[in-house]
């Protein structure tokens, strides 16, 4: 897992895909074998991968933190609050958002709001997510100048 995890930090675009795929599958046939720390720091070094530049990398980062939230929920709870929410709500802001990216999504916001802990329960999720469209307005007014 530790050496998966440093092959996320690599430039290779198959390597890193390669082992969002391998996290996935380990997390999936033995959850229990790598314990609240394994589950935590493997979401931690999934999270950098997502986002709108690369929607295949991103949707496979997003299916392996939905399994770690099935996989260890009182862990992951934190994780997701600290660490997932800003990248993945960043990217539910995305014109390029589509496809199995999306997908990957729902299935994260589902089994995040099934947690319904601290911060990221059906409340505080649905305030966030409403609050996109306002955040992604505020900031494409922002970084355009008036004409003169």
């Amino acid at each position: 897992r530790g050496e998966l995890c440093a092959y996320l930090r690599k430039t290779s675009r198959p390597l890193r895909l390669g082992s969002l795929q391998a996290l996935s599958a380990l997390a999936k046939r033995h959850a229990n074998a790598l314990g609240a720390q394994g589950v935590q720091e493997t979401a931690i070094a999934a999270a950098p991968t997502i986002g709108e530049g690369d929607l295949a990398l991103t949707a496979s980062a997003v299916a392996l933190c939905t399994t770690l939230v099935a996989a260890d929920p009182k862990t992951m709870a934190a994780v997701v609050r600290d660490h997932l929410l800003g990248p993945v709500l960043t990217l539910v802001g995305s014109p390029m958002l589509q496809g199995a990216a999306m997908e990957a999504l729902c299935a994260f916001f589902t089994a995040i709001v099934e947690l319904d802990a601290a911060g990221v329960g059906y409340d505080e999720i649905l305030e966030r997510l409403l609050a996109v469209p306002a955040q992604a307005a505020a900031a494409a007014g922002g970084d355009s100048a008036p004409a003169q």
